[in-house]
């Protein structure tokens, strides 16, 4: 698979497995050009289904939040009182060698976000069935790649 000149980096190959923060994007179908299936993380042993690339974010962007990892560079604005409670991340479940395990079946992505800037994510992604890794800067550029990829 060839990626546009302007899309995701294709970088060497990466150790990124022991973050903490790897996510398993187990792509099960494709309608309507939008994606669906299940979500792995070492911090819980249950799959988490999404529906839509929305909901896979929102899942994901809750998980940083509660690991705290990778710290997000802005806060949201709300104007409900939220009280900051002090609470402890939760404890790994699962190894990263068992996360990838887990197949989709129209494919696989690992996903390592390493930064969360300008209000979006920046990091790496492997597409397991392809052995190819890409660079990223922003979401929509890491769903592009997902679609060129399992597409």
């Amino acid at each position: 698979m060839e990626m546009g000149q302007n899309m995701g980096q294709i970088v060497r190959q990466q150790n990124f497995q022991r973050s903490p923060n790897l996510i398993s994007i187990c792509v099960d179908e494709i309608r309507n050009g939008e994606l669906s299936g299940r979500l792995y993380h070492c911090y819980s042993e249950e799959a988490c289904p999404f529906s839509n690339v929305a909901h896979l974010i929102e899942l994901a962007e809750n998980l940083f939040d509660q690991i705290k990892f990778p710290q997000a560079s802005t806060q949201m604005r709300t104007f409900k009182d939220k009280s900051r409670k002090t609470v402890q991340p939760p404890e790994k479940k699962k190894s990263a060698e068992e996360l990838g395990k887990e197949r989709g079946k129209k494919g696989t992505m690992l996903l390592y976000v390493q930064y969360r800037q300008r209000s979006t994510w920046q990091g790496v992604v492997k597409w397991v069935e392809g052995d190819q890794e890409w660079k990223f800067f922003s979401e929509l550029e890491l769903f592009k790649i997902i679609n060129q990829a399992i597409q």
